[in-house]
């Protein structure tokens, strides 16, 4: 109890009547299912206990909210985006790996993987979701329905309750068919997206380094950086030639079952500083194996493969919009690496271990801080109404709509169109009519569409003129 022996002396022991009486019947159960598992000694948690009903009074909240929210939900196919098919892919490994444990009495692991880390993926998919299309009605119904039977051997009655009473099913869930997949998960989608989110905090970290006011040097104090407003990332398809080869070394000669997975360094070093493609980087050569060795303590021996098993590239160019509004930018950009003129930053950055700038975009020659531009919405009887949004050169429709979003968070989930006056000047004077709102000659504009900056008539898309003020309409 609380790791302690449980023992009439200390007074720590509890009876099932009790333990139901505190934690309910389920919350007991999910305590004791996390107590521990085989042969290790069980150990009753009160603050996890606590927790536990927490966790579960949440879930049955969360569950019925979603479910009176469904019908207003993304329909369509459920693949579309990545963050779908991350979902997709975290509900099959969550079946599978929970199907083994619970298959070997590992009720602890079974409840790691189908609960806990379950929870994990869900609000991993809300807030990609929420930085995109929004979640997609059948995967997240899907999700609900799964959680409800991996939780159902160990809270019978919880789970019941929401099967009969919240999801409206028939008969118990104790009777539901434990859910089959033919294809198990894809490792490299479940890999993509905890880089994805490993890359997006260490950006949060970096952001905050770069704005922190109380930097000292040598007893005197820095100015800080001007808050930035773009996000420029590097990435790296493949490994420069010397790091490979170390790669290649270092994965010949990895004995997991040894005492010392790795030789010692002394014998890595002499037998690695006679290959041509490493003498010019000797200095870079140690600190880059002790950062593999960690790496592979940490995530596995898949880090001393030469290739990521997905495109770092493609992720963050499918995740732009999540990126900008988790740092709070403006404007993001992916090169890739091996494009850029600066040779130390070539050499740096590698596969899985990007690089980010940020700056302060100062590309309108007037206010040196981006355009000021209107969006209206004519729509009558709405309740979203004229927004000033920074635009900035070579931005692109799309930008301009997903910044719109963030500033307006009740467009999030909706459909916005983008609509240019054809007389930029005299359009925007006009008196909008209530029951004709396309009227003064409106035309709508592409998302790919790009904008630029023109000293002499604002901004403007190829031949067309913008003006200071444009139209959304919301669907």
């Amino acid at each position: 109890m609380d790791g302690e022996k449980m023992s009439k002396s200390l007074g720590n022991i509890i009876t099932l009547a009790e333990g139901s009486a505190l934690y309910s019947a389920d919350g007991m159960r999910l305590a004791l299912a996390d107590a521990g598992d085989v042969l290790e000694d069980a150990n009753f948690n009160t603050a996890q206990a606590n927790a536990g009903v927490l966790r579960l009074h949440t879930l049955v909240e969360w569950i019925s909210e979603t479910v009176k929210e469904l019908p207003s939900l993304r329909d369509g196919p459920d693949d579309r985006y990545f963050y779908d098919k991350v979902l997709a892919n975290d509900i099959t490994a969550a079946v599978t790996l929970t199907d083994q444990h619970f298959a070997n009495t590992m009720f602890r692991e079974g409840l790691k993987t189908g609960f806990y880390e379950f929870s994990s993926a869900r609000d991993r998919y809300r807030e990609l979701a929420a930085a995109g299309a929004g979640m997609h009605r059948g995967l997240i119904l899907k999700y609900i329905k799964t959680q409800i039977i991996l939780l159902a051997p160990i809270c019978p009655h919880l789970a019941d309750y929401v099967w009969r009473e919240i999801l409206k099913e028939e008969g118990s869930v104790v009777n539901a068919k434990w859910p089959e997949y033919a294809v198990g998960p894809n490792d490299s989608l479940t890999k993509s997206a905890d880089h994805l989110m490993e890359c997006a905090h260490d950006f949060r970290v970096k952001l905050k380094n770069y704005t922190n006011p109380n930097i000292k040097k040598k007893g005197k104090n820095i100015k800080p950086n001007e808050v930035p407003n773009h996000i420029t990332i590097f990435v790296a398809r493949n490994y420069p030639a010397w790091q490979e080869k170390t790669l290649n070394f270092l994965k010949a000669n990895y004995s997991p079952s040894a005492e010392q997975a790795f030789p010692e360094n002394t014998a890595i070093l002499q037998n690695l500083k006679s290959i041509a493609e490493i003498k010019p980087f000797m200095k870079k050569l140690m600190p880059f194996v002790a950062f593999v060795k960690a790496q592979v303590v940490e995530k596995g021996p898949g880090v001393l493969e030469s290739h990521l098993p997905f495109d770092e590239f493609d992720v963050f160019e499918e995740n732009k919009e999540y990126i900008i509004r988790s740092l709070d930018l403006d404007s993001i950009e992916i090169c890739e690496s091996s494009l850029h003129a600066d040779q130390k930053l070539v050499a740096d950055v590698c596969p899985g271990k990007p690089m980010c700038q940020f700056v302060k975009r100062e590309l309108d020659p007037v206010d040196k801080s981006g355009t000021l531009i209107s969006l209206v919405n004519i729509q009558p009887c709405t309740p979203f109404f004229k927004q000033s949004i920074k635009v900035y050169d070579t931005d692109t429709v799309q930008d301009i709509v997903m910044r719109l979003k963030r500033r307006d968070r009740k467009l999030k989930m909706r459909q916005v169109d983008l609509y240019r006056y054809v007389d930029p000047l005299k359009g925007p004077r006009q008196l909008l009519a209530f029951d004709q709102p396309m009227l003064w000659n409106k035309r709508k504009l592409e998302l790919t569409t790009k904008v630029e900056y023109s000293e002499s008539g604002g901004l403007k898309s190829g031949v067309n003129v913008l003006g200071d003020t444009m139209c959304y309409i919301v669907s």
